[in-house]
């Protein structure tokens, strides 16, 4: 559930949206099953890393 929020800026606001497409589109789909298996999404954190981290 979307909360409103009073942001400082317009990129605060776009890194929100940009976080919440990502959570979407890479967690959503992994969550329920992870949470049945009682198992830890590995792999998926790291990719999110920038180059070389």
């Amino acid at each position: 559930m979307p909360v409103d929020r009073l942001l400082p800026t317009e990129d605060a606001a776009d890194l929100i949206a940009l976080t919440r497409d990502v959570c979407d589109k890479v967690l959503t789909p992994i969550v329920d099953h992870c949470e049945r298996a009682e198992t830890y999404p590995d792999g998926v954190f790291p990719s999110w890393a920038p180059p070389g981290c």
